[in-house]
């Protein structure tokens, strides 16, 4: 009956069954291209899985700019409430599960080492023999996080590996040649690999392999390779005078003090040093809870997760092996291998871990080995 009475309506306005099939099939055409004309269009992309923070960003607009919801943006970047700060990334995916790593803690060897396997890295060899991961790099003199399959890791507690030089001691380097494309000497030390080698004396792996006949990547603790320094470079300083000059205004191993971003906005509460008869291998800045804690330099995530004492933590390494730490964190807002810039925001202070209140605990490593951060931040 409803039927009938609609095709008595549209004829009593001089429509015929023919012209409404038209209308009908162009009200579903513009239906189905609504999406395309809506204000919030899907801007996602295999390339772009975050969302860099702009001055005037809130949560919610950025919802609607990707076409999920707060509560998604909320879930992928680790977020218990809609604070964001400019710079920031936010993360447009979720974060991939890492895999499952089920380590039962055994005994240190007799001999006091581990040889690492395949795959296995300084985290998982700390939950292995329940050490933390910044004793390991203490106890081996480890100048990164990345280790090679079969290098020995020394565990035994408050002992450097006795066959690892201290870096306290003086150190013979390579010296760079007085001439271009002249061939230098590089000897392998422990927690080194082909790829950080290549990117010191600035050659490709391709020139480094060729030059020393590598027919695989595997090198050894203590193997003397052949580099040629600047081998990629547009111009390699050739005279003692532009070593010279280069060498006072970028020293190596050393950030210059200007170029560090103030971690957090705060006050120094403890200094580095000797504490409690325990050494402090950083300096505590208070600060309120939930403010936003800046990467000091440009580099790449290595750590983020949790450890004893440390609470939540962050370890970011930048060039020259030079290593930061944060730690004490209320969240943590960068993911593992990520790339950071300066001064980008990657977590909120907290009191997570022996924290008394809230504060950051903040290291500068070189070559693994904690120093003062007063010598490279500026005053507060």
């Amino acid at each position: 009956m409803r039927l009938k009475q609609l095709l008595k309506d549209i004829r009593i306005f001089g429509l015929n069954i023919r012209n409404v099939s038209l209308l009908l099939i162009l009200l579903v055409l513009f239906s189905g291209n609504a999406n395309s004309l809506r204000s919030n269009p899907i801007y996602i992309t295999q390339s772009e899985s975050y969302h860099v923070v702009q001055k005037g960003d809130t949560l919610f607009n950025i919802s609607r700019r990707y076409s999920l919801s707060v509560e998604q943006l909320k879930l992928f970047n680790n977020l218990d409430s809609e604070q964001i700060f400019v710079g920031q990334k936010i993360y447009l995916v979720p974060s991939v599960p890492a895999k499952s790593e089920y380590v039962t803690i055994r005994p240190i060897p007799e001999d006091g080492y581990h040889i690492v396997q395949r795959g296995e890295t300084v985290y998982r060899i700390s939950k292995m023999y329940d050490l933390e991961i910044m004793d390991i790099l203490e106890y081996n003199n480890l100048e990164t996080f990345d280790i090679i399959e079969q290098q020995k890791i020394w565990l035994i507690p408050g002992q450097v590996d006795p066959a690892v030089r201290p870096v306290t001691e003086t150190v013979t380097e390579e010296i760079t040649p007085s001439k271009p494309g002249e061939i230098s000497y590089h000897v392998v030390k422990a927690g080194e690999n082909l790829y950080r080698i290549s990117l010191r004396y600035d050659m490709t792996l391709d020139q480094l392999r060729e030059l020393n006949d590598l027919e695989t990547d595997a090198i050894n603790v203590g193997q003397r390779l052949k580099v040629i320094p600047g081998a990629t470079a547009a111009h390699i300083p050739s005279t003692r005078e532009e070593r010279e000059r280069e060498s006072r205004t970028a020293p190596a191993g050393v950030t210059p003090k200007g170029d560090i971003y103030p971690p957090v906005n705060g006050r120094v509460v403890s200094e580095f040093g000797i504490r409690n008869g325990m050494p402090h291998n950083g300096i505590d800045i208070a600060a309120p809870l939930g403010e936003p804690i800046y990467a000091a330099l440009g580099g790449k995530v290595v750590f983020v997760g949790t450890q004893r004492g440390y609470g939540n933590v962050i370890v970011l390494e930048h060039a020259d092996y030079i290593m930061t730490v944060y730690a004490h964190n209320e969240r943590n807002l960068v993911r593992l291998g990520e790339k950071v810039k300066r001064g980008q925001p990657i977590a909120t202070v907290g009191q997570s871990g022996n924290a008394s209140g809230p504060h950051l605990h903040f290291e500068y490593r070189v070559k693994g080995k904690a120093v003062n951060p007063r010598g490279i931040l500026p005053d507060f």
